[in-house]
This record gives structure tokens, C-alpha cells and sequence, in this order.
């Protein structure tokens, strides 16, 4: 295994793997960015490569709540993006490094063709 890759998207079959790849655009991701919004729609998934984004809920007293942290073992925007629907949370990088990003309409077309690949991109700890 490549040490400079995802663990979700290296566990996906061989098939479904690379009819994702084409669709995989490398992207340095820096300290602080927001990917999405609450209430935004997703534009793209994050596969992080070497960076951790943080999920997070803002509150109305205006503290903020993490609900997860996603690393190389993981995917950001997974569920907005395959009920199309918009975010509920904010997604912050916690520490800079690379990821994978993929176009949600690309995921999708993916995932119908891969049944398999859509059961462990919403469920990947199975």
C-alpha cells in the first residue's frame, strides 16, 4: 500500500477504484479552510491523504461542538453528498496536507455502477 493514499479509497474494490480515479483531483488543503458550510451544498468529497478536517456544529450561543474528525482512514461530505442534500455541519481543516477531492455528480455515477463501493463509502467501518 501507498503511505501517501487513502485508507477508505484503498479498500475499495480494484473495479470500483479505478473508475473512481479519473475522477480524483489532488488538492492541498491549508489550515482553517472551510470546505462547506452549514446548510451548503456539498460541492465536492474529500478523501484526505495526510490532513484531518474537523466536523463541526455551530451553536446558537456561538460555541461550536466537534462532532468528528476525519483523517486518511475517512471521507468528508459522503452523506450530503449522495442524498444530495445540503451540509449539517461546518468542515475545518485541523492540519494542512493533501487530499483526494471528487465532483459529488462523479461519486454518484460511481457508486450506481459499484454497489458494493456505495456500502462502504456510507458505511466504512464495516
Amino acid at each position: 500500500m501507498n503511505p501517501q493514499t487513502n485508507l477508505l479509497l484503498h479498500s475499495l474494490a480494484d473495479d470500483a477504484r479505478q473508475a473512481l480515479k479519473p475522477h480524483l483531483a489532488e488538492v492541498a488543503l491549508k489550515q482553517h479552510d472551510i470546505l462547506y458550510d452549514v446548510r451548503e451544498v456539498v460541492p465536492a468529497v474529500h478523501f484526505p491523504v495526510d490532513a484531518v478536517v474537523s466536523l463541526v456544529v455551530p451553536l446558537a450561543s456561538g460555541e461550536i461542538v466537534e462532532t468528528a474528525m476525519v483523517g486518511r482512514d475517512g471521507i468528508i461530505g459522503a452523506g450530503a453528498a449522495l442524498n444530495g442534500r445540503v451540509s449539517l455541519n461546518r468542515a475545518v481543516v485541523q492540519i494542512a496536507g493533501q487530499s483526494l477531492a471528487c465532483e459529488i455528480e462523479a461519486l454518484k455515477g460511481v457508486l450506481v455502477k459499484h454497489p458494493a463501493a456505495r456500502s462502504r463509502v456510507m458505511c466504512p467501518r464495516l
